[in-house]
């Protein structure tokens, strides 16, 4: 008998004639990510995954940021037969401390002679008999599972939750807008959920604001990479086109105008790396620029489609899952944010595109965009 690491996916399945491009994208992931520990071997059988290795924890823990895996199980190998079954059983129970269980039984292979409820059966009779562990069908503290095959059989005990989703690369280049505050990485999470490759383009001030700002920047891509593979993260110094645009009138616009400037901008970065949308953590009503009336404003000024995943959520939903993915304790490092440099008292929460077009009349934001584009700098994270 010989370890190894069941892995599972789930939403791949439903994908028809395309599911083998699915399966083909997380299988290139999974050896990505698996590729820096050197000892381990992957195989794909049964609709599973199997990864073999002589460190089934350092396996876990790569596998748990690839997204497409619904589910991970240390397991242990045998050689298809009720003799090794029982055996195996015994073996995955006998210090595993729990009071109840019951078997579940996966027959892949339907030409062994035993039926998959006879194999769960006599299986977890062994094991009360041998162990004095109680069976409870109904509510039982573990589920032990077997899955026979024609190629490998297995047993393992516990299910570690997956990130589920679509394997990243699936559904092409998006570019997020980073800022290094809470919900921006979230929102870049959420893409990558969805199977999108991401760059990230941020914005900051200096000599206005410090090198706090940055620096956060450049961890948070560091951790959205762990779920994602090499990024770029592109630094737009911003500060100077913040002082032309604060003194267009009327001055309650200023935030609309940063905020469609930073669209045009990151649309060019977009565009070379790429992209196919823009990405922004902006949440309904959350702050000013972030009414209904101010996201149509500011999503006039973007050349391509921008997505908003955590539009509906509230802050205690996306504060949950910053901590979730190990972006909340980067995020609320104290900083001095580039989006509220030179603030104007009352900002519009209901922009009316005829001002906010009259208040940009005499600027040449498109040159004004291309400059700061050009003269952005790239970090490969």
């Amino acid at each position: 008998m010989n370890d190894l690491v069941v892995l599972r996916y789930g939403e791949i399945f439903l994908k028809g004639k395309n599911r083998s491009f699915f399966i083909s994208a997380l299988r290139n992931n999974l050896k990505r990510a698996l590729e820096p520990l050197g000892h381990a071997q992957l195989k794909g059988v049964h609709g599973r995954f199997l990864v073999f290795s002589n460190d089934n924890k350092e396996v876990i823990e790569a596998c748990r940021h690839v997204f497409g895996i619904t589910s991970i199980s240390p397991a242990v190998m045998f050689s298809p037969s009720m003799e090794n079954a029982i055996t195996a059983g015994l073996e995955i129970m006998s210090d595993s401390g729990v009071s109840s269980f019951k078997v579940k039984v996966r027959r892949s292979d339907k030409s062994f002679p035993v039926k998959s409820p006879e194999i769960a059966a006599e299986v977890g009779g062994q094991i009360h008999t041998k162990t004095g562990i109680k069976v409870d069908l109904h509510n039982p503290e573990v589920i032990v599972e077997i899955e026979i095959g024609k190629e490998i059989s297995f047993i393992s005990l516990e299910r570690i939750p997956g990130p589920g989703g679509l394997p990243v690369g699936v559904s092409s280049t998006v570019e997020l807008l980073l800022s290094a505050g809470i919900d921006s990485p979230v929102a870049g999470y959420m893409m990558l959920k969805r199977g999108a490759s991401i760059n990230a383009t941020t914005f900051y001030s200096p000599p206005w604001v410090g090198e706090e700002s940055l620096e956060k920047a450049i961890s948070l891509s560091k951790v959205l990479s762990q779920w994602g593979a090499q990024m770029k993260l592109t630094v737009v110094k911003y500060g100077e086109a913040q002082k032309i645009l604060r003194k267009c009138r009327p001055d309650k616009l200023a935030v609309i105008l940063y905020r469609r400037l930073m669209m045009r901008t990151t649309g060019i970065i977009a565009a070379r790396n790429g992209a196919k949308a823009l990405v922004t953590g902006e949440s309904l009503g959350q702050v000013a620029s972030q009414t209904l009336e101010n996201m149509i404003a500011i999503d006039d000024a973007s050349p391509m489609l921008v997505l908003r995943p955590l539009v509906t959520w509230d802050k205690s939903e996306t504060i949950e899952w910053a901590r979730k993915i190990g972006t909340y304790d980067i995020s609320i490092l104290p900083h001095e944010d580039s989006c509220t440099l030179f603030m104007p008292p009352a900002p519009e929460t209901k922009a009316k595109m005829d001002q906010v077009i009259q208040a940009e009349k005499n600027i040449d934001t498109m040159q004004m965009a291309q400059d700061l584009a050009d003269d952005a700098i790239v970090i490969n994270i």
